[in-house]
């Protein structure tokens, strides 16, 4: 018989007391390794109070006045003081409260007059059946080995759980050299100590000790991170870890040196959709194969918990889509999140991942906004919000990231406007906000990006102007401002851009005119304005060109005496061509498709062919 039944049959006995008799003055918690005091408040209050508990914040007060009268309390399998907390100086005379528990101490602070009592051992046969159970002896051993079985069980001086631990470190056994290693650290033990507890401690010493290192890898997880989780998340794990081994063996070794809730696992079963993966500790270790690990979890996980992650870079997790909750190490430097479609926030928490210098949040579509904590990111380097369609405007602590050299905004479609202080982002060489349709305008700061060489506005059909400062971005090299359709004019200072080599005008229906000292961009090697329906006549300065590609390109430019390509289609504003364009003698073929501008005689004359 157990200490729970007894006490159960204590209670009942007890319950009888007349001023135990009335509703609500008695009640049972059974609480076990894994329930904190809150639980053991909560469950007591349920049965004092007609089964409703108040918020947590008022449990400890709802408590208090409960057991101003006498009460009769059963709390079953304590494990540490802190779970009876909220009994302290709490507990009336008249009360009865009776504590099962492994461990004495837990009611040392307690004034009351607390009277304990141990359990007796086991003993004879009883004793004997449990030893052989454990050694997985379904007969008595043979008669070499009989001798030494009386003395180990004598040893333990019946205490269940040292004959468990010693018949579970001789299951199958049947050297007798093994049954004398057990004997022996019995021995040592009691030599020590001269009381069951230093027996215990000698024979998990031994059952430890006997252990294969991964073995032991894997019993530290079981007693540590994956204790009371599910334990296809342990197989999950342990099987990315220690691949290419046959576990099932050590999982009966496991199962028969613990005392965990080992058994719980099922050879042969995998890894099914993992909801919860909390790795905490087991991410310490040198061999951990994340990549493996995330593989083998399913689709569906919700939770991941990877505390004290000390790798610099963390496996992609795009397939799960499911991802609500993600807990990081403040060491991490890779971050990838992508088509987590499901992820709807990130937590303040994430301005502590300082060491952080890659962002990948491409695809995650629910995401609304970004913690003002975003800014304390002062290492990243490179940063990917690609679809993130919920997100209107950015934090004003973005311009923290001074650290940043490349921000992709694609398709961030309701982004409406950037912080006046973006400019700060002064050592950014890339950024992308294509498809940022609702993007209106660039803040006046937009000049300070000294360092930008690549800019890509493609598809900011809201755009309407570029800001005076735009000319200061001596750097850049490539600019698209394709199908920016409202776009109706380049700012003064656009001419200052004199390391531009591509510039795509494709599409900016609304543009009527180019500056007039537009030529002096001489680096430029590819322009192309397709579709310029409104641009009405080139700048003259347009003959300072000597090498760029004139591809769809319509003006008045008879200096570029070597285009062999030139299509004028769909530039409808355009009524007729300059007579320099007779220049063009190695001009093959024009496309003027759409186009009214009628083509110079001495350019046919010399077999030109015309495409309309």
């Amino acid at each position: 018989m157990g200490k729970s039944t007894l006490a159960r049959a204590l209670y009942n006995k007890l319950r009888l007391l007349p001023q135990f008799e009335p509703k609500h003055s008695a009640a049972v918690v059974s609480a076990g390794a894994e329930k904190d005091v809150m639980y053991v408040q909560e469950e007591l209050l349920k049965q004092l109070n007609d089964g409703e508990a108040p918020a947590h914040a008022a449990m400890a007060g709802e408590l208090h006045k409960r057991l101003r009268t006498p009460k009769l309390l059963l709390l079953d399998d304590i494990w540490t003081a802190a779970q009876l907390i909220g009994l302290r100086g709490e507990v009336v005379s008249g009360s009865f409260v009776i504590v099962t528990t492994r461990n004495t101490h837990v009611l040392d602070w307690h004034t009351a007059n607390v009277k304990a009592f141990l359990m007796p051992g086991l003993e004879g046969y009883d004793a004997v059946s449990l030893f052989r159970f454990s050694a997985g002896l379904e007969e008595p051993p043979s008669p070499s080995l009989q001798e030494l079985e009386q003395e180990i069980v004598n040893l333990c001086g019946g205490m269940p759980l040292a004959l468990a631990v010693a018949g579970g470190g001789l299951r199958h056994k049947t050297a007798v050299n093994d049954w004398k290693v057990i004997k022996t650290a019995l021995l040592s033990g009691l030599r020590i100590t001269g009381d069951g507890d230093g027996r215990m401690r000698a024979l998990l010493e031994l059952s430890l000790s006997g252990l294969e290192f991964y073995e032991k890898e894997m019993f530290l997880d079981a007693c540590t991170v994956m204790y009371g989780r599910n334990p296809d998340d342990a197989l999950c794990a342990w099987g990315a870890m220690h691949g290419g081994r046959e576990l099932s063996g050590s999982l009966d070794v496991l199962r028969n040196r613990s005392l965990l809730e080992i058994h719980k696992l099922k050879e042969g079963r995998g890894a099914k959709d993992v909801q919860v993966l909390l790795m905490g500790g087991l991410c310490d270790m040198v061999k951990v194969d994340l990549d493996a690990i995330f593989r083998m979890a399913g689709t569906q996980l919700k939770w991941l918990s990877l505390p004290s992650f000390t790798g610099p870079h963390l496996p992609d997790l795009a397939h799960f889509k499911e991802l609500v909750i993600l807990d990081c190490s403040s060491k991490m430097k890779t971050l990838r999140l992508r088509d987590c479609w499901r992820l709807s926030s990130l937590p303040k928490s994430l301005g502590n991942l300082t060491a952080l210098t890659s962002l990948d949040l491409t695809q995650c579509y629910s995401l609304k906004s970004l913690p003002e904590s975003f800014g304390n990111l002062a290492a990243l380097t490179s940063l990917r919000l690609h679809g993130y369609n919920g997100l209107r405007s950015l934090p004003e602590s973005f311009s923290n990231l001074t650290a940043l050299t490349s921000l992709d905004l694609t398709y961030c479609a309701v982004l409406s406007s950037l912080p006046p202080s973006f400019g700060s982002l002064t050592a950014l060489t890339s950024l992308d906000l294509s498809t940022c349709h609702a993007l209106s305008s660039l803040p006046a700061s937009f000049g300070n990006l000294t360092s930008l060489t690549s800019l890509n506005l493609l598809y900011c059909e809201s755009l309407v102007s570029l800001p005076k400062s735009f000319g200061n971005l001596t750097a850049l090299t490539l600019l698209n401002l394709s199908a920016c359709f409202e776009l109706s004019s380049l700012s003064a200072s656009f001419s200052d851009l004199t390391a531009l080599t591509l510039l795509d005008l494709r599409y900016c229906r609304a543009l009527s005119s180019l500056p007039a000292s537009f030529g002096n961009l001489t680096a430029l090697t590819s322009l192309d304005l397709f579709a310029c329906e409104s641009l009405g006549s080139l700048p003259e300065s347009f003959g300072n060109f000597d090498s760029v590609d004139l591809t769809r390109l319509g003006g008045s430019f008879g200096n570029l005496t070597a285009l062999t390509s030139l299509d004028l289609s769909t530039c409808r504003a355009l009524s007729s061509l300059p007579a320099s364009f007779g220049n063009l003698t190695a001009l093959e073929v024009l496309w003027m498709h759409s186009s009214s501008a009628e083509v110079p005689r001495n350019l046919l004359d010399c077999g030109l062919a015309v495409l309309k």
